[in-house]
């Protein structure tokens, strides 16, 4: 859908991409390009922000995929992916991605 989407003034941050999954469901992706332990918290502060600004997200969603992909987004389960090249021991995991 997008990427480096600004979240506005007063959240200031920038979702690296912000999309839809194959279930309709809105993700949220981070990216780190070492190791980084605030990759968690970044990805779980902007999907916060996703669920107070739905519909900034359906007008996004209709812009770019149309009014009918708008209708059918799935607000149950929204993801966030965070791919890094590690996670400290503070997050629980060492795999790549959660």
């Amino acid at each position: 859908m997008a990427s480096e989407y600004a979240t506005g003034p007063w959240h200031r941050g920038r979702i690296d991409t912000l999309g839809l999954d194959e279930n309709g469901s809105p993700v949220v992706i981070e990216f780190k390009k070492g190791s980084d332990s605030g990759v968690l918290s970044q990805a779980v502060s902007y999907l916060s922000w996703l669920r107070s600004a739905q519909h900034e997200f359906e007008a996004l969603v209709r812009k770019v995929l149309g009014a009918a992909a708008a209708e059918s987004i799935d607000w149950r389960r929204p993801r966030m992916v965070c791919i890094a090249a590690g996670f400290s021991r503070a997050t629980g995991s060492s795999r790549a991605a959660c």
